[in-house]
This record gives structure tokens, sequence and C-alpha cells, in this order.
């Protein structure tokens, strides 16, 4: 019954773009300039962020029989007002109820990351438990060690949980103020999946924590992870390509510091033919890449993991495919001039090797010869790292091109439906541009440190000053280049309530001032537009 219902299901959402990104031992926490609505269903700024595996079994607690049994993996962003957890679990079997024993989730924070050991420090260590089946704000259970209630406030979360034909979807917004989370700086942190097929729990798996002791973690901070909210990154719709001023060298092995300026993007997205349930666990067919880009070449950066490695010279053995649409056109058919399909099969070494596509045309003569690549084997499978001239696919700084990823595994002799992608789940995007995702070279920081004042070339909507505020307030904002430009201020029913700026300004840092004297206190939202970009923050007015 479950493998007709999967024919149905067209997108299994998550792994994607960030593995909310770590960096060492530390994961990091992209921030957003969408705000995602919080309704179980990924928000496609989710896929421009890594995710997290919860996969990690308690010693103590049952194996989970396969990872449709138990698995998860979730994404996280931030803005100035909110974390937010979007967590997609695999679960054949669905058992509700109201505490510990039954399907859920527990979140573990500590927010100045002292990690007290054996116990937790009265301040601000927590942790908070979201069940299957829960709706309201009093169902969430808020624990803090062997410690009395400590009356945190749940008014400010929203969440909810849906079912889903792999299992079920949890999305939450969190305050960061009442987590005391800043950002920049690390906190501890855990995600601790709780599945019980039966009347109890069975098993339990983690982000983070394996020991002998991890389902101490309710009473032991010192068991935590550590998270960081990033400030030197964020993320949109639109995937940003940071610039790095070093080249990697290419030599498959990624090397320490070597990436920190990228991107990274991870693929769970399967082809909408495939039957997932021919893959037993998340490590047979998944990838994380990073990518960036310097003025001369676009970088990426390809883990692979797979269990069985098939090799041979075409779209039937393990490879991946790299799409490009150079100037966003997005045509149904490619265009004869910057749509481009590029293969890199397992067991490759030379350029002439590479698979250049272009739909159902004749080649056009597009030139490997700047191309530099290598793919090795690894305890997990395989990685990948290719430099490709910025020049050959047509790509220019600050403009949006098409882009997509697609996996292909072949454990058996002929890989067939077995695809994985970072954006599309339609396997016709070898001849049609208008499948892929959007991305583009950032320039300039791609976050919201280090602003160098003599240069704008960011889009940025920073928080008003004062705030809360009586009667007015200073909206600075700044656009990377020329182009009708609108700041619009809305009420908390999304009622507009005044326009600010609705003009075409050159590239710039300017300041709009807000009067509220005429409205009555409460939360306004202020929407920054251009160039097909919107950032939205909140405001409070009190009189």
């Amino acid at each position: 019954m479950k493998k007709l219902l999967l024919v149905l299901f067209v997108m299994f959402l998550l792994v994607g773009a960030a593995f909310a990104e770590e960096k060492g031992d530390v994961l990091l926490i992209p921030k957003t300039t969408v705000l995602p609505e919080i309704d179980a269903i990924m928000d496609n700024v989710y896929k421009n962020v890594a995710e997290v595996r919860v996969y990690k079994s308690d010693p103590g607690a049952q194996e989970p029989d396969d990872w449709f049994d138990s698995f998860a993996s979730a994404r996280m962003l931030w803005d100035d007002d909110n974390l937010y957890i979007f967590l997609h679990v695999y679960d054949d079997i669905i058992n509700t109820g109201t505490d510990w024993n039954y399907d859920g989730v527990e979140l573990y924070f500590d927010g100045d990351n002292s990690k007290t050991e054996g116990g937790y420090d009265g301040f601000d260590d927590l942790q908070m438990r979201f069940n299957v089946g829960e709706t309201e704000l009093d169902e969430i259970d808020i624990g803090y060690g062997t410690g009395s209630s400590w009356d945190f406030v749940v008014d400010g979360i929203s969440y909810v949980i849906e079912e889903t034909d792999m299992g079920w979807d949890m999305e939450c917004s969190i305050p960061l103020e009442d987590l005391q989370l800043d950002p920049d700086s690390e906190f501890g942190f855990d995600i601790q999946l709780n599945d019980a097929d039966e009347s109890t729990r069975e098993t339990m798996l983690r982000w983070w924590q394996d020991a002998d002791n991890a389902n101490d973690q309710w009473k032991d901070a010192s068991l935590f992870g550590t998270a960081m909210l990033r400030v030197d990154r964020e993320v949109s719709e639109v995937l940003d390509i940071p610039k790095t001023e070093t080249a990697p060298t290419v030599d498959g092995v990624k090397g320490d510091d070597e990436w920190d300026a990228s991107s990274q993007i991870s693929g769970e997205v399967p082809d909408s033919n495939y039957d997932i349930y021919n893959t037993w666990d998340w490590s047979e067919m998944r990838f994380r890449m990073n990518i960036m880009y310097d003025d001369a070449n676009i970088y990426f950066f390809m883990k692979t993991w797979d269990d069985i490695i098939n090799t041979g010279p075409q779209w039937d053995y393990d490879g991946v495919e790299l799409y490009f649409d150079g100037d966003n056109s997005k045509g149904e058919e490619y265009d004869g001039l910057d749509d481009i399909q590029l293969r890199f099969n397992v067991g490759e070494t030379e350029l002439e090797e590479i698979d250049v596509g272009y739909g159902t045309s004749a080649g056009w003569g597009f030139s490997t010869d700047g191309i530099e690549y290598i793919i090795d084997e690894t305890e997990d499978g395989w990685d990948l790292e290719v430099s490709i001239p910025l020049e050959d696919l047509m790509l220019d700084a600050d403009s949006e091109f098409g882009f997509d990823i697609q996996l292909n595994d072949a454990d058996d002799e002929l890989r067939g439906d077995k695809m994985l992608r970072w954006w599309s789940d339609n396997n016709d995007e070898w001849k049609n541009a208008s499948l892929f995702g959007t991305a583009i070279l950032k320039v300039g920081a791609t976050g919201v440190a280090d602003k160098a004042p003599a240069t704008i070339n960011s889009f940025e909507l920073t928080q008003n000053y004062p705030n809360p505020f009586n009667p007015t307030t200073n909206i600075t904002y700044s656009v990377a280049r020329q182009g009708q430009v609108q700041l619009t201020v809305y009420d908390i029913l999304g009622n507009e309530v005044a326009t600010l700026v609705n003009e075409v300004k050159p590239a710039g840092q300017y300041t709009a001032t807000f009067d509220g004297a005429d409205l009555s206190s409460g939360v306004y939202l202020y929407t920054l537009t251009s160039a097909g970009q919107t950032v939205t923050h909140k405001m409070m007015l009190i009189k």
C-alpha cells in the first residue's frame, strides 16, 4: 500500500543546501531574508541551506529497522526575531501520545554554551518537546533537567506538525530572545527524534550525541553539540554563490579552510518516477555540495554517500550532472546559446570523457579544455572536485542563472530512475531548462557582517531604530544596483498603512523615516522590494 502511495509522491523534502553547514564541530546556521511560512510545507528558501541529519542511535535504545522506520533531516534558519526549524521525518508507524513515550522531537538549547556538566544551569539550558498530534502551545513540554519549571513562555512559538506518506514533518519558529541566543555566538544544541512503533518509545536518534550516556541530555547540558547563528551568510529563494579570494586546489581533497567562502547545498529531491523504497538507507544515495567562484572559474566540491559504486561511461552509471542556463531564460527547450548539461561519471579522469549535452540538439562546440576535475572513491562513496571557466558557461557576476545538480546512482547494472537532485524532481532537465532552479554569483559579502560603507554591493534591510518607537523611527536599507525600489509598511493583518519609498534609485544606502503618530500601538511589518528581491522585518510602536 505504501509503495502505491509513493508513486504519487512528487517531491520528498529536505537535505539540501547548507547541511545547516557544519564547520569543524560547529553547526553554522545562516540568516534568511525570506520569512518562512510555518505550515509544515518546506519553502524554497530551505533548499538553500544545508541539512542536519538526525541519524545517530542511542546505544541504550533499539536500532531502527531501516531508515523508513526512523530517520530525520532538519533545515535551520534565523532572522532578527526567530530561529526556524523544518524537520522531515521518516516513520512507518505513527504512534501519538502526550509524553516522551510517543513519536515526537526534542530540541535542546544552552544559550551561552556553558555546557554545565551533570545538570542544567538554571539560566538558559532548555529541553523542548513537540509530539506528533499536538497543535496547541500549551501541549509543548518544556524541561529544565531535574529542576522545577522556570516559567519559560511559549507564547512566541509557532509550530505545525503534519503526517505525510513517509512519516511526518514539523516546522516551528522560536523567538531568539526567549532562547537567549545571540548572533555570531556559539550555543549548545541537539535534536532528538523519538519513535514509538508500539506503546512506548523504542528508538532515539540524534544529530549530535550517541554516547552511552546520551539519554541523559534531559539533565546534562554537557552532552549537547555546538551551533552558531552565522552573520556572514544570508540566504533567499535564489542560491547565492559567494566569491572567494583564494582558488582551491582541484585535487579531490577538501582542504582545511579551503572552502570557507563557499555556500553549501545538499540533495534530497528524488525523481518523481523513483520508488524511494528501493533505497534502503540514507547513506545509499545522497549528496552535499560546496560552491563558490572567482574572476575566472566556478568551483564545486561534491561529497556523495553511495554504498555501491558502479562505474561506466554514460548516464546509466554512477555520476553527477550539472545544469546551467547562463542568462536564466528558462526556455522549455534548450536555447542553443547557454543552456548546457555536463556529466561527470565515477571512474573518469580525462577531459574528453566529460559528457556535454544540449538537449535534443547536436553538440554546439562547447570546449572542455578549461575544466579541471578529479573524482575519488571514499569510505562513504565518492567525492568530486571541479572548476569550470565562467566564460565558457556564459556566467556573469551579479546576474541570475539557471542551475541544478543531478546525482545518478546505479547499484545494479543500470541507474534506472535512481536520481536525486537539489531543485527539481523532473527528469526532463536534459532537454527543458525551465525546470532549473536559480542561482547568482554574489558580488561582495553574502552576509551581514563587515559592511564597507564606501561601496554598496548588497541588497539589505536593517532593523529600524529606535525599536520600539514612538512615534517616529528610522529604517536604513541598501540596494546593489539601480532599479525600482519600494519600501512599504503593513499592519499585522497585512493591510498597507504607508508607502515610504516608490521610485527608481541608484545603488547605495538610504534611510527613510516612518511616522506612526496616527496609528495605534502594536506590531507592524516593513518590506523592501527591488530587482525581484524582497525582505521583511517587524517593528513595534508603543504609545
